[in-house]
């Protein structure tokens, strides 16, 4: 084969590859609509917005499919779904396929200012009726998930909006959801006569959260991606648009 025809096919081959992996597409199942972190419709959110980030420098892009947050980690199994969004070590058990930490959730406690409930500790929850989101007790560690079984009442729901009616209402003496989604919601209840003094117990420490791939090669470009977004004035400007209470801490 003549020299020339031979630098031609391999610069074809070279560009054929760099266009298919500039023009990859992934399948991405994130949970149901967590605002200020997922917001479905217009597609954004402080969450999505990272991970669009991340995925621009990886030369990707995310087709997003939403599904309750407790079905996340079941579908990794799927053919045709490539990652994973806000999953943890125990919840996910294969570590080979996670990345390395992106964001971190910043749950709490929160009471009913007037029934003067002290609670300084996960055990002390035990004594209350309880409303969290889904896979909490499998996401807030063993000493939670030990608790929440002498709970007189423990809820899980999809719809956090749902958890500060719970509380407002008094249906849930204590709810447990990430501050940053709790202040969110707590905007429309401003004006609302339903709004009800209330305590933050601040009893958990931070949960990171981590993606999975499918292709333990997306992890590594992932993470290498991730590092340097993390460094970057655009995820600064994201805290600060979002108002994010906690930023992310390295793990």
């Amino acid at each position: 084969m003549p020299y020339l025809l031979l630098r031609v096919i391999t610069v074809f081959i070279l560009l054929v590859s760099f266009m298919s992996k500039a023009e990859q597409q992934l399948n991405v199942v994130i949970g149901l609509a967590k605002p200020p972190y997922v917001v479905k419709e217009p597609l954004t959110g402080f969450e999505i917005e990272l991970v669009n980030h991340v995925f621009e420098k990886m030369n990707t892009s995310a087709n997003y499919i939403f599904v309750p947050f407790g079905r996340t980690p079941r579908m990794l199994k799927n053919e045709d779904i490539d990652a994973i969004l806000t999953v943890n070590k125990q919840v996910m058990p294969d570590e080979q396929l996670l990345t390395d930490v992106y964001i971190n959730y910043q749950n709490v406690a929160i009471s009913l200012a007037k029934n003067n409930f002290e609670i300084n500790s996960i055990r002390e929850l035990e004594q209350f009726t309880l409303a969290t989101f889904q896979n909490a007790h499998k996401i807030l560690g063993e000493a939670f998930a030990d608790t929440v079984q002498k709970s007189p009442l423990y809820s899980q729901v999809a719809n956090q909006k749902i958890q500060l009616e719970m509380l407002f209402k008094e249906r849930a003496e204590v709810i447990i959801m990430d501050i940053n989604i709790f202040n969110h919601y707590l905007k429309s209840y401003e004006k609302n006569p339903l709004n009800q003094a209330f305590t933050v117990h601040e009893i958990f420490p931070p949960s990171a959260y981590r993606a999975a791939f499918k292709d333990t090669d997306n992890v590594m470009r992932f993470n290498k991606a991730l590092a340097t977004v993390l460094e970057s004035d655009e995820y600064r400007a994201l805290v600060s648009k979002y108002q994010i209470v906690r930023e992310h801490k390295k793990q």
